[in-house]
């Protein structure tokens, strides 16, 4: 994978973007912003903590328990976030029972964390997972041999270090030799068994383990093996150095500082995409646009033709495609998670149908975060399903309007003379 990896620290906040490929000339832009990170310095992250629990509420209806941790508001555990999976939620928990769990979602506005029993520990190349006795890989790794090479010196390095945890083969392990893939291995062990060892001597809501800041995060989930990761703080370069020195040393000769003025966003057009992707409308190259808009319960897409001359089937399916090839990059870019429902503009001819939604899928592919399409209905709507990584950019961003309280509209005049009449 190739691109640029770029990390702004100013002290309020971090922000990461990741580039890769050319831009689609929309915004100016010669690479495409893929995804955008904000960490605020006063409000880090959840996701990744483990933390002691107890249960406060096991809720039958739901599937689910709601677990204190000390935090201002209860978190939630689905059943299938526990090792006793397809069991009743009632069986598998009791209230005031103390349970390990690490938080797989942020708080999003009046709901709580999202929380998982079946922990994970993220490294560069491996993800280990604690309990579960199973070697999966990244989809993105799509050569068999290569799949077989990496499995087979993953269990090469459990049998070594005596362990039967289990992992995930990540997509930065491509071409990774045996001593790489042993020593994080072994470093994902010992740091777990740090946990296991603290897990019985704290308290409820104490932290076992702490996910790391968003810049060295973002160098060991998003950092291309091919390409420059540019910071612009010169103490965040120091500490970003010593990681991938410690961790990805075939990163450290691409780390480089930039020296300013302009910013660093600014210099590389992120700003500019930035105020593109909060903005709802999003033009296609065909001349039609799509309108991206978040509800309290769902975002809704509406696709429209514009200013493009449809002139029948297949200029119709020509504005579809495009959307969704938009649609998916844009999800991405805004973070938007949970339900999406779209409205492509009808298409009677199931052939199309078909070609819009693998379009869909194809743009999907890459995506970081897990998501599900469902099929289209014969009158064009799509729903689908993208895993919640936090709050949306939006949401980061920008804050709802105090006179409006976030409709966007006001009573107009007439309404509110008649009204006062």
């Amino acid at each position: 994978m190739t691109g640029r990896l770029l990390i702004e620290d100013r002290g309020c906040d971090a922000r990461v973007a990741l580039l890769q490929g050319a831009g689609n000339g929309q915004d100016g832009l010669s690479e495409a912003v893929v995804e955008v990170q904000i960490e605020r310095a006063d409000a880090p992250s959840l996701v990744g903590s483990i933390r002691r629990g107890r249960v406060r509420r096991v809720v039958p209806g739901l599937k689910a328990a709601f677990v204190e941790l000390g935090l201002e508001r209860p978190g939630m555990l689905h059943v299938r976030e526990t090792p006793m999976a397809g069991r009743a939620i009632a069986d598998a928990l009791h209230v005031g029972e103390y349970v390990l769990v690490q938080v797989i979602r942020d708080p999003v506005r009046d709901k709580g964390a999202r929380l998982s029993m079946r922990p994970t520990l993220p490294g560069r190349r491996l993800a280990l997972l604690p309990g579960q006795d199973r070697v999966a890989i990244s989809q993105r790794i799509g050569d068999a041999d290569e799949q077989g090479r990496l499995r087979a010196l993953t269990q090469g390095a459990r049998e070594s270090l005596g362990t039967s945890h289990g992992c995930i083969i990540r997509s930065a392990a491509l071409g990774a030799g045996g001593d790489a893939i042993e020593a994080e291995l072994g470093g994902l062990l010992s740091l777990w068994a740090d946990v296991e060892e603290a897990r019985g001597r704290v308290r409820v809501g104490e932290v076992l383990h702490q996910d790391l800041p968003l810049p060295l995060r973002a160098v060991r989930d998003l950092a291309p093996n091919e390409g420059a990761v540019t910071v612009n703080e010169p103490s965040t370069f120091g500490e970003i150095q010593r990681y991938m020195r410690q961790h990805a040393p075939e990163l450290a000769s691409r780390l480089s500082l930039h020296e300013g003025p302009p910013p660093l966003f600014e210099s590389a057009g992120v700003e500019r995409a930035i105020d593109a992707a909060l903005e709802p409308r999003v033009a296609l190259p065909c001349g039609g646009h799509i309108v991206i808009e978040a509800t309290e319960a769902m975002t809704t897409v509406d696709v429209n033709s514009g200013a493009f001359a449809v002139a029948g089937d297949d200029d119709v399916a020509c504005v579809n495609r495009e959307a969704a090839e938009a649609l998916s990059r844009e999800l991405r870019r805004r973070n938007v998670g949970g339900i999406v429902v779209i409205d492509f503009v009808e298409m009677p001819s199931r052939r199309h149908r078909r070609e819009v939604l693998d379009a869909l899928r194809a743009g999907l592919a890459d995506d970081p975060a897990a998501t599900r399409v469902s099929g289209m209905s014969p009158l064009g709507l799509v729903e689908l399903s993208r895993r919640r990584r936090g709050p949306s950019l939006a949401e980061q961003l920008e804050r709802r309007c105090p006179v409006c309280h976030g409709k966007g509209r006001r009573r107009a005049d007439a309404a509110v003379g008649g009204a006062a009449a």
